[in-house]
């Protein structure tokens, strides 16, 4: 029984010491996990940050790779319309000349180079 009233007289005098350690010991211990979950969330933030730039470079490289494929097409389509007009004007001018001839018209020979130069190339 000596020691219980021991112990309860030590709390009796520093009873007020005890408290104000245990209480600064329980600020600490809550400042120190306020903190690690702090850092816990920087760290969730910083990857959703880098996911979302990964995402958006992607589809950058997307939207350059679309971009790039379809000035292709249009230069193709632009090349594909300019060949077939002059194979069309060549051979107008093939046809023309044709008819000319079998009508029995004078043609000058340049002209007729010429012609036949535009249906060799057809």
């Amino acid at each position: 029984m000596a020691g219980v009233k021991g112990v309860a007289e030590f709390f009796a005098s520093h009873g007020s010491a005890i408290t104000a350690a245990l209480g600064i010991s329980s600020v600490i211990a809550v400042g120190s996990w306020s903190l690690s979950s702090m850092r816990k969330d920087i760290e969730l933030n910083k990857k959703d940050i880098e996911m979302h730039a990964m995402r958006h470079q992607k589809d950058i490289e997307t939207t350059a790779l679309r971009l790039e494929r379809d000035r292709a097409r249009e230069l193709l389509s632009l090349t594909y319309t300019e060949e077939m007009k002059s194979f069309r004007d060549a051979l107008a001018a093939k046809s023309l000349m044709v008819l000319a001839i079998r009508a029995g018209a004078a043609v000058p020979a340049t002209v007729l180079q010429q012609s036949l130069l535009c249906a060799d190339s057809i």
